[in-house]
């Protein structure tokens, strides 16, 4: 293989990974191919039963703290579904106490809203008697980016309203004074690839591109963002070697940054003087090498 890969990240932007049959076959693959990989799966939790998260503990138990699953628990109890919604606080509990207990290596990924971050502290003691082996506090910034102060919509005859627990210190510290954008992906040298197995810089140009964030593009940025989300850009038609190899399109997309007529409003909107505003921040101190997944060990 040309090119090595120190971390991946299997998170279901459009599902949930663990509902797919070959997830293990996949997992099993890569660790073949390239052993020291860092493989994360983002997941609800709440799919399947105990004896599923157990045998897959089980399964993954050799590959130690080199596979983890990172699960999202925004709260204790009902405080969780409020947000994850046709979710099930105590089954996801169940389920990852039977995956631990199998021997894999869970991570507890808990977003702060108003409504839950009085539950942080207590989530953290619940997550170190578990044997999590880390956890990971992340604010969102979805609701500034939108700019909104408060999000309402009904659910089961319920009215549920999330307001952002705002993360003013972290942003602080995030803010980019400079025009320029810096780009996240080749900072930390990384690439999404969609579920159809399409190259994208980022996951982000690949949502504003299915019209997610509704910016209205100029015709030279749509343009280049759209060199990325051509039949040339698919592993399945050139493979993920040859898509690497050609700089071309990445270099248009570098040097249109220069250009207001061309400059995609996405990069600006993650990557430019305001990307702590619409980027999400951690709020463990960050491992070295590690990158915005600021952590450290609980245990």
């Amino acid at each position: 293989m040309e090119h090595s890969i120190k971390k991946l990240t299997i998170c279901g932007t459009e599902s949930e990974p663990t509902l797919n049959n070959d997830l293990e076959k996949m997992i099993k693959y890569i660790k073949e191919k390239q052993p020291s990989t860092l493989i994360r799966i983002s997941t609800n939790g709440s799919t399947h039963k105990e004896t599923w998260w157990e045998d897959f503990g089980k399964n993954l138990k050799q590959f130690k703290s080199t596979i983890q699953v990172i699960v999202g628990i925004d709260g204790i109890g009902t405080n969780h579904e409020r947000y994850r919604l046709n979710t099930n606080y105590y089954q996801i509990i169940k389920n990852m106490q039977a995956f631990i207990k199998g021997g894999g290596t869970a991570v507890w990924q808990f977003i702060v809203f108003d409504h839950n971050q009085e539950d942080l502290n207590a989530a953290k003691e619940i997550a170190l008697k578990m044997g999590f082996y880390d956890f990971i506090a992340k604010y969102s910034n979805y609701l500034s980016r939108e700019k909104r102060k408060e999000l309402t919509f009904k659910w089961k005859g319920k009215t549920i309203q999330l307001k952002s627990s705002e993360a003013n210190e972290l942003n602080e510290k995030q803010t980019n004074n400079s025009s320029n954008i810096e780009c996240y992906s080749k900072q930390k040298n990384e690439i999404f690839i969609s579920y159809k197995g399409i190259v994208y810089p980022c996951s982000w140009i690949k949502s504003s591109l299915k019209g997610s964030y509704g910016l209205t593009e100029t015709e030279g940025s749509l343009n280049i963002l759209k060199k990325f989300s051509v039949r040339e850009a698919s592993i399945h038609q050139k493979g993920i070697n040859a898509i690497l190899k050609d700089k071309r399109k990445w270099q248009e997309l570098q040097d249109s940054w220069d250009e207001v007529s061309t400059s995609p409003k996405v990069c600006d909107l993650y990557c430019g003087k305001r990307k702590h505003e619409t980027q999400c921040y951690f709020d463990i101190a960050s491992k070295e090498n590690e990158g915005p997944e600021r952590q450290d060990k609980i245990n």
